[in-house]
């Protein structure tokens, strides 16, 4: 499967997956109108990765992210359980941002993932 380079918009984050180091990232505001439609090829993509049985690397790298984009990165996050593949996933917040903190959070409980959680200045 062909690697993804998604760029980034004003309600969608750049996504970038990197087959060869087993890599992901997703950076800026997740506010797609539809995200259903927005997250299918990382999606489809995970799905496919985790067949390969390699550990994967996940960056988060969040502004914001809305209700749809939330469930979305959940079933991402789930699939990575479910495949039982070495992973390790960092979720990047700025300082004071406790929202962004707590949806972390969520997904890495709701996910059954164990998260490492980075304070920057500035995402």
């Amino acid at each position: 499967m062909k690697d993804l380079n998604l760029p980034e918009t004003y309600k969608n984050p750049k996504i970038t997956t990197d087959s060869k180091n087993g890599y992901v990232l997703i950076y800026g505001r997740s506010i797609p109108e539809y995200p259903d439609k927005f997250y299918q090829q990382l999606s489809d993509w995970v799905e496919w990765y985790v067949t390969k049985k390699q550990p994967i690397t996940i960056d988060f790298k969040i502004i914001y992210l809305n209700t749809g984009s939330w469930r979305n990165l959940l079933s991402i996050l789930i699939m990575i359980e479910k495949a039982e593949i070495p992973y390790h996933i960092n979720w990047y917040y700025e300082e004071d941002d406790l929202q962004l903190l707590r949806a972390g959070e969520d997904l890495a409980t709701l996910s059954g993932l164990k998260f490492d959680f980075i304070e920057v200045k500035e995402v």
